[in-house]
């Protein structure tokens, strides 16, 4: 990625001065909101992945549940 769009990237996710950070830090955080962004991303489907599931057995409706429960406690 070039320094212009991990600016872009952090100003889209609630840095309004990431134009006046040093580039190592642009790099830092830039890695950071990718890292968080992708496990959201990977939680998203595993919860949609389940939800189908629940659909097809009870088994996996219990399971869903008790991730929702664990996401919502953690």
């Amino acid at each position: 990625m070039d320094l212009r769009e991990d600016i872009s990237l952090l100003l889209a996710n609630g840095h309004p001065d990431a134009g006046y950070y040093s580039a190592k830090r642009v790099q830092i955080e830039a890695r950071l909101v990718r890292r968080r962004t992708r496990r959201a991303l990977a939680d998203e489907a595993q919860i949609l992945s389940l939800a189908i599931g629940a659909n097809i057995s009870a088994e996996n409706g219990r399971e869903l549940d008790k991730t929702l429960k664990d996401m919502r406690n953690g």
